[in-house]
């Protein structure tokens, strides 16, 4: 089952779930393209993003930005944002987080799940016995799904 990062309901009550693209890692070129680190271990699924929000930078107010242009290389998302012409330009977004709506996603195959909406699922034994709840994600080179046993 794939790893799909983590929608989270920040909607403003419009329904559509924020998802947590990536990282701003650095640039490409002079021409104000954007080097993003996905959060998921399936980023094509992020080739279809025509907008983003930014948080995380130190030196950045949160922004709405256009995706101009967007390609997936070596497990990298380059991105360039309308409006920003040179890496002068993008410079300060280096370290953002960019977040999009999840209704901007391509959509799941059958059986692919978010990994947040595994939380509170039950879990079994491959011989059908429940072992346990999962209560917690912890992220890193594996994500871990901590699992609550059953007395």
């Amino acid at each position: 089952m794939p790893n799909h990062g983590s929608p989270a309901d920040n909607s403003g009550g419009s329904g559509d779930k924020t998802f947590l693209v990536g990282r701003i890692v650095g640039f490409h070129g002079l021409k104000g393209q954007v080097k993003v680190r996905p959060v998921t271990n399936s980023p094509e699924l992020l080739l279809g993003i025509t907008t983003v929000s930014t948080a995380g930078s130190p030196h950045l107010a949160a922004l709405d930005l256009e995706v101009e242009s967007i390609f997936l290389e070596k497990r990298m998302l380059y991105v360039t944002f309308k409006g920003f012409v040179d890496r002068t330009a993008v410079q300060h977004l280096e370290g953002a987080d960019l977040y999009t709506f999840a209704s901007q996603l391509e959509p799941l195959e059958e059986e692919e799940f978010w990994i947040k909406d595994l939380l509170g699922l039950d879990v079994f034994t491959t011989g059908g016995r429940m072992v346990g709840k999962v209560i917690g994600i912890i992220y890193g080179g594996n994500d871990i799904l901590e699992v609550r046993a059953v007395d």
